[in-house]
């Protein structure tokens, strides 16, 4: 299995979608099979060293693409982006899971951002469905500035 992402990548192809995606330019559809789709964005999210989101039309899908990518690249980093357990309409709290799993992606994907803190090797794949990415969130400037960054042996007063 790990052979495939290897010989996606020496595809001439591959290298000049590549080169697009680092100039900035808009891809042309690709038309993957199915069967494709996942061995193609490990082999993607390996050469380009980018965080990638993978949009899914569904959250039972997104959980299985989530766990079918483990066998493409088990040592990449996966993270589930859930929509909130509520409706758009309904004026409920989000789910204690919902707000976790999102607040460890988003933090995730703005580590790079923090001062002190070393960009990451592997940056993430984001698994998500469209209404999760529809939900509207804090703007990256607010959530930079609204996070804190504790270290181990660091003392904290509850006011701060």
């Amino acid at each position: 299995m790990k052979d495939i992402p290897a010989l996606i990548q020496s595809l001439p192809a591959f290298q000049t979608l590549l080169s697009e995606i680092s100039e900035a330019k808009e891809p042309e559809s690709l038309g993957l099979s199915r069967s494709a789709r996942l061995p193609f964005l490990a082999a993607l999210h390996e050469a380009s060293r980018r965080p990638i989101l993978l949009l899914t039309q569904k959250t039972d899908r997104a959980l299985t693409l989530a766990d079918e990518l483990a066998l493409w690249m088990p040592e990449g980093l996966r993270l589930y982006f859930p929509e909130p357990t509520s409706l758009f309409y309904e004026n409920a709290a989000w789910g204690e899971n919902t707000r976790r799993e999102r607040l460890l992606a988003l933090t995730t994907l703005a580590a790079s951002h923090f001062p002190g803190v070393p960009k990451p090797d592997h940056p993430p794949i984001l698994i998500a469905p469209t209404r999760a990415i529809m939900t509207r969130t804090l703007p990256r400037q607010d959530f930079l500035k609204a996070t804190q960054t504790i270290k181990p042996g660091q003392v904290i007063r509850p006011s701060q």
